[in-house]
């Protein structure tokens, strides 16, 4: 991506709040949700955070997916919950390329299982703007104070896996690359990548 820029990155002890941001000013990391050893007590935490506080060897996949987002110029601020899952699964797609693996392995593992029923249920909602069955919702989570078998921010792996398809599908992948980070229509790259005929197929 020739028109790739390389901002400072900063390491910051946050509230367990956010693994990362990108601002205009650089890409800020929650070191605290990357610093877990084998002799971390964990025990005083809730069952997401325990799932989310990775050991530092994960801190490079963060910061690619952050880099991924602060590389991204749409002409358009993501609103709509396919929107914004896409802007989130890009990144972690762009993130996977640069560095070989994502940061959300338990959405992928659960995804990977239910894919054709979690597709059913996101597209109902797709165009709407209520993100908190699939984004940002670890907190929400975390609160039922039970067992947590579906994880938070599935979101990110619906969008990877459109992005995900997009590429595949895609003949110049330099250039699939270019149009996920400088996405004009959103739901055109849906269509484009072919994502939601291929999984009802898969049935």
């Amino acid at each position: 991506y020739p028109e790739a820029l390389f901002p400072n990155v900063y390491f910051v002890i946050g509230s367990m709040s956010s693994g990362g941001i990108s601002t205009d000013n650089g890409i800020i990391i929650g070191a605290e949700l990357f610093s877990r050893t084998a002799s971390s007590p964990l025990d005083e935490l809730n069952p997401w955070e325990r799932s989310v506080v990775e050991p530092v060897e994960k801190i490079p996949l963060v910061v690619a997916h952050e880099l991924a987002h602060y590389e991204q110029r749409f002409t358009k601020m993501p609103e709509t919950l396919l929107e914004r899952s896409i802007a989130e699964g890009g990144a972690d797609f762009i993130s996977e390329l640069i560095a070989g693996a994502q940061i959300n392995k338990l959405q992928h593992e659960y995804g990977e299982r239910h894919e054709t029923s979690l597709w059913s249920e996101f597209r109902e909602g797709m165009y709407g703007k209520d993100l908190s069955n699939w984004l940002y919702n670890g907190g929400a989570v975390a609160a039922k104070g039970e067992p947590i078998e579906r994880p938070a921010d599935l979101g990110y792996y619906v969008g990877y896996k459109i992005c995900q398809a997009f590429y595949e599908k895609s003949t110049d992948k330099k250039k699939a690359v270019k149009d996920m980070l400088e996405i004009q229509d959103f739901d055109r790259l849906l269509k484009e990548s072919g994502y939601g005929v291929m999984v009802l197929t898969k049935r």
